[in-house]
């Protein structure tokens, strides 16, 4: 909207949103793709651990570059894990690392939470997440978090 008042004519900031917007389509497509692929009956050829309590699941881990499911148990955090795979593996594999959150008792659904901003997921990661589809039931709530702090 700023850029339309102001007449812009393709500034790099525009061109990063218009990126952005360009990405978020492409992996709604894939997705929907996979979704439009499942068949009623179907297994997962992986299994998802999941935390259990009283009111809810949870699906707690990362999905690297590789389509490998990387687990979270009890009180692990997200960011702290985040950093130890920066550590191992380097900071532009880590911003490919999709995010597995809980699954919340209001609308029981596991968030799967997208932040590289450069590029979409990794074949093997599309098959990764078709996998956890199924595991969950369809029950996944898909967010793009992208991280401002992303190597360009």
């Amino acid at each position: 909207m700023f850029a339309e008042k102001g007449g812009c004519v393709g500034c790099s900031f525009c061109t990063y949103v218009n990126r952005h917007e360009e990405l978020i389509e492409e992996i709604s497509n894939r997705l929907l793709g996979i979704v439009r692929e499942l068949t009623p009956g179907s297994y997962s050829k992986i299994t998802f651990p999941r935390h259990y309590n009283p009111v809810f699941s949870i699906y707690r881990g990362f999905i690297d570059d590789e389509g490998k499911y990387l687990p979270m148990y009890s009180s692990m955090d997200h960011d702290k894990c985040r950093a130890l795979y920066v550590e191992e593996k380097g900071k532009s594999r880590a911003y490919r690392l999709i995010k597995i959150t809980g699954s919340h008792a209001t609308n029981q659904r596991a968030i799967v939470a997208f932040s590289d901003r450069k590029a979409p997921p990794t074949d093997q990661q599309y098959e990764t997440l078709k996998q956890l589809m199924i595991d969950a039931l369809g029950n996944l709530c898909f967010q793009f978090v992208y991280d401002p702090r992303h190597p360009s």
